[in-house]
């Protein structure tokens, strides 16, 4: 059962009533209040207490944003949650999604001009194949859409959603990409993801055999020194067992020194 104050919050988010703020994005906009979004956001906040545009005319624009993860944004703020799999704030059915597509009070033709894509997020877009995929990234782009906004509850939000999306996944042909994707695309003074990554193939250390998932470990120095360390500690298993690690171990090393030397040619 949702608490009162979710339930005042959902009403604001589905009505707009008292807006005071739009969030522009790709052609879309959203009405929204200072109140809720400025006092979670560090990045929002620094926009409207200064003396730039934003503060005087009450618009913010994120040009270089996607409008769906903006939204699940939006969704956290006043939900303290988010749909990772259909649009940002819900289904395409759901007035809170009418109310934002429409965005009628105050809006500027480019409000309601609907929604465009770069190139760039055109090809992301359409190399997504599965509802799991969409889902993993979903969590990828909101969680680094909250570390730009300073969001950190939403960030850890994010992050344990993806990671449970890994668990889950580990077998699944696209979980390397994905794993790749976030290792690239989380900022760079984060290391949760690296831990995350290294205890799901430690836990399946079985899948460094797949060609996908030993590219990714040779691309990724730590993985390739976490997956060795880890196969070393379990060789006080049975004898089977050991025998069984030490070929997995030499596999590892073989690939990992082919893969170096490849590199050393180029």
């Amino acid at each position: 059962m949702e608490s009162s104050n979710i339930m005042v919050t959902r009403n604001l988010l589905h009505t707009g009533k008292y807006s005071d703020l739009v969030i522009q994005c790709n052609g879309q906009a959203l009405r929204v209040h200072r109140a809720i979004v400025c006092s979670q956001s560090p990045f929002f906040a620094a926009a409207l207490n200064s003396n730039f545009r934003e503060a005087a005319e009450g618009r913010i624009i994120l040009p270089e944003d996607d409008m769906e993860t903006i939204k699940r944004v939006v969704s956290y703020l006043y939900l303290q949650d988010y749909d990772q799999e259909r649009n940002g704030l819900g289904c395409p059915e759901s007035k809170e999604a009418r109310s934002v597509a429409n965005c009628n009070s105050g809006a500027t033709p480019l409000d309601n001009a609907g929604e465009t894509k770069s190139p760039e997020m055109e090809t992301s877009l359409a190399s997504i194949s599965t509802a799991s995929e969409a889902t993993a990234y979903n969590n990828l782009h909101v969680y680094i859409a909250a570390d730009k906004f300073g969001i950190e509850p939403l960030k850890t939000l994010a992050r344990d959603r993806l990671a449970n999306w890994m668990r889950r996944n580990w077998n699944e042909e696209v979980f390397a990409q994905v794993v790749r994707d976030v290792l690239q695309s989380s900022p760079p003074h984060e290391k949760e993801f690296r831990d995350i990554v290294i205890g799901v193939i430690i836990d399946n250390i079985q899948i460094v055999k797949q060609e996908r998932v030993m590219a990714l470990v040779g691309e990724f120095g730590f993985l390739g020194s976490a997956v060795v360390k880890e196969l070393v500690q379990h060789l006080q298993f049975s004898t089977k067992k050991r025998r069984q690690l030490v070929k997995l171990c030499a596999f590892v090393l073989q690939t990992l020194q082919s893969r170096v030397q490849s590199a050393d040619r180029r």
